[in-house]
């Protein structure tokens, strides 16, 4: 497996902070597994707050995801991110919650 160093430098400086990144998303991803294995069908009602949630911090980092969107694209306009992303996310979430039940 290639280290995070060798797929993207500009992530990481060195192999050990590529490695320390990997290791550290890995127990992130398997916090995640076991979360899911303990309850694999959220209710209606945790799945709304749920979807809620991430609407939220979407908002909350905006900014900061269309930086990094920006930068993966090589500098794209912010106001294109917004549209591609934002505004459609949003509105899908609310469309989700609104008819969730059905």
């Amino acid at each position: 497996m290639n280290s995070i160093a060798e797929i993207n430098p500009s992530i990481a400086e060195s192999v050990e902070q590529a490695e320390a990144i990997r290791t550290s998303m890995q127990m992130k991803l398997d916090e995640m597994r076991r979360a899911y294995h303990k309850a694999p069908y959220p209710s209606c009602d945790e799945r709304k707050h749920d979807l809620k949630q991430l609407k939220r911090l979407i908002g909350e980092n905006t900014e900061a995801i269309s930086k990094a969107i920006s930068q993966d694209y090589g500098h794209r306009s912010e106001h294109e991110t917004m549209f591609a992303e934002f505004i459609g996310t949003g509105g899908s979430i609310d469309d989700i919650v609104k008819n969730l039940r059905k």
